[in-house]
């Protein structure tokens, strides 16, 4: 992969002071057709909840925020309805009070991270201020492709990628994505998916192909896209970059600069992942990061379908002795 980083972040958004400048990180992506038209972004994540990969560059809130569109690889808050991540099922008790309650003090385990990590995992995130920033969302993955790739890669399998991660390893795919190694990244994820034959060719490199052609149909209609994806999908010969230039698209990184003084994008952004929720009928006020469905069910009870992930999977709050006029 092309290792020289442009300005290109101060050619778009001006200059900035800069504090922390790391010019090696790849993970952040300009995307234009043969330079013209509007700017799109192709940004690789992790599937994490760990705090340090939310410390976002300026160029990335620049691009969130000035994007129409958000794309994930599918819509995360449908897959959560069906897919339960957490490693472990805490045991319910219930007081005097026949209320619920853990018997655990230990944070639950997920396949994103522990609990003592954000409340959402990194898609996730993204997923929430594309809804409270009334953005519009696509999907490169229907759920129904999801939840075969579920099926298609039993949980025994799964496991044993999972434990070939753990300690040293998974420690050592953190510090490839922080440094934001796109190159090391793949090969990391190669090499780990070699615990199967065919799964990275299924689980990568099939799935970068119809991710190319669905992205390929979104960039056509002329919208600037902000599009999130797995970073191991981004580099190799079969990766999301090359594909898309195969295309004619062009892409170059984006210099990863975070400035003493933060952009007004960030607080923009920020903002978007907070949602103060108020019902004046049943009195409830609260702050969620993320905005909650309401739904009135058939007996007049009351639910809230939050979009925020505890345990990776939507709360669902039923207030069943208030009563919706």
């Amino acid at each position: 992969m092309n290792k020289a980083l442009s300005l290109i972040l101060f050619c778009l958004f001006g200059s900035v002071q800069a504090q922390i400048i790391e010019p090696n990180k790849e993970l952040l992506w300009e995307i234009s057709l043969n330079g013209k038209g509007p700017k799109s972004y192709l940004f690789g994540t992790i599937h994490s909840n760990d705090k340090r990969v939310f410390t976002f560059s300026d160029s990335l809130y620049l691009a969130l925020n000035n994007s129409e569109s958000i794309v994930l690889e599918t819509d995360i808050f449908k897959l959560f309805e069906k897919l339960d991540t957490r490693r472990t099922i805490p045991s319910t008790l219930y007081d005097k009070n026949g209320q619920p309650y853990t018997g655990s003090n230990e944070a639950s385990n997920t396949f994103y991270g522990s609990e003592n990590g954000m409340p959402q995992f990194l898609d996730a995130y993204f997923e929430t201020y594309c809804y409270n920033a009334k953005k519009s969302f696509y999907e490169l993955e229907s759920l129904v492709n999801q939840m075969e790739l579920v099926s298609d890669f039993p949980i025994v399998e799964r496991d044993a990628v999972n434990l070939s991660l753990l300690d040293f390893s998974q420690e050592k795919l953190m510090d490839l994505y922080l440094k934001g190694d796109l190159d090391a990244i793949n090969r990391f994820v190669e090499a780990n998916l070699s615990v199967k034959e065919n799964a990275y060719e299924n689980l990568i490199v099939k799935r970068n192909f119809k991710m190319s052609l669905k992205l390929d149909s979104l960039l056509k209609t002329k919208k600037s896209l902000f599009c999130a994806v797995g970073s191991s999908h981004l580099a190799g010969s079969d990766g999301l970059i090359r594909l898309l230039r195969s295309k004619g698209y062009r892409l170059r990184p984006i210099l990863w600069i975070i400035s003493e003084n933060p952009v007004k994008a960030k607080s923009d952004v920020k903002a978007k992942n907070e949602f103060l929720y108020y019902n004046e009928q049943v009195g409830l006020v609260a702050k969620f990061p993320g905005k909650p469905f309401e739904k009135i069910n058939e007996d007049k009870s009351f639910t809230l379908n939050i979009v925020i992930l505890v345990k990776e999977t939507p709360i669902k709050l039923i207030f069943s002795q208030w009563i919706v006029l």
